[in-house]
């Protein structure tokens, strides 16, 4: 294996002499590439089965933890209004009550759920793209990086501004105090 990079070289070499069927000729009937692409169809089947196994995980478990947590949000609430009696229920009845209780247990406990699966999920399918970019060009991913980075810097600095410009928009005394700062006062001698 060719290269200039000196840790390029050693991973390539360790790389090939651990599998050898990516470049060994077995037979003269089939092309090596018969054998490299039935290699690497059989790695790509494990990484999938792999994916498909850690996905059904992290969602069994992000499901299991959202249903526990609404479960008991709704026993807690339940008890709350025990406690309070018949004398904090409108004559109308609870249903109204009870409809916006559940609606809204119902959206915290997709909002949880999603959330739990995503904050891992996300993340870790950054870093491994980020690391096979790093093995194929080193310094293009790094340049990617360095400009994600600088985007993600100035689109902060943008969104900061544009929620001061709201806030300021928003409350009526911030907004005359700005825009019209008191001059210091300075005496005529006319």
């Amino acid at each position: 294996m060719r290269s200039k990079s000196s840790a390029r070289r050693i991973g390539g070499r360790g790389s090939g002499r651990r599998n050898a069927w990516t470049w060994q000729t077995h037979s003269a009937k089939h092309a090596n590439y018969f054998y490299y692409l039935t290699g690497l169809l059989g790695i790509a089947i494990v990484l999938a089965l792999l994916r498909a196994a850690l996905t059904f995980v992290n969602e069994d478990m992000a499901a299991r933890a959202a249903t526990e947590a609404s479960s008991r949000m709704r026993r807690a609430v339940y008890h709350h209004t025990f406690r309070l009696g018949t004398l904090a229920i409108r004559a109308l009845g609870p249903s109204e009550a009870v409809s916006i209780f559940t609606r809204h247990v119902e959206s915290i406990n997709d909002a949880l759920y999603l959330w739990l699966t995503l904050v891992f999920r996300e993340p870790v399918k950054f870093a491994l793209l980020l690391a096979f970019a790093l093995l194929i060009n080193f310094w293009l991913a790094l340049a990617f990086l360095l400009f994600a980075v600088l985007v993600w810097l100035v689109g902060g600095q943008i969104a900061a501004h544009f929620r001061r410009q709201g806030r300021l928009a928003t409350n009526p005394r911030r907004r005359a105090t700005d825009a019209h700062p008191r001059e210091p006062h300075v005496d005529c001698a006319w």
